[in-house]
């Protein structure tokens, strides 16, 4: 379940847990963890291109395409 919405003036919430409404999150309050951890996830995967990109042999029309600036902009 993402929340990262929760805290910004986008989105009213109206939860029982006081720990969002008073702002005193601490990594074992619901939602913090798989938050974080998707996120980090995502910034591995792109590390994870970034890192191998180079090392890719790419064909020649991929190169004419530059595929390669094309993912490492995506990454």
């Amino acid at each position: 379940m993402q929340r990262v919405e929760e805290k910004s003036d986008n989105a009213f919430h109206a939860r029982a847990e006081t720990a969002w409404k008073t702002y005193l999150e601490t990594p074992s309050t619901p939602g913090i963890s798989e938050t974080w951890g998707a996120f980090f996830a995502a910034i591995q995967r792109a590390n994870t291109v970034l890192n191998r990109v180079g090392q890719t042999a790419f064909t020649q029309a991929e190169q004419t395409a530059n595929l390669k600036g094309f993912l490492e902009g995506q990454a």
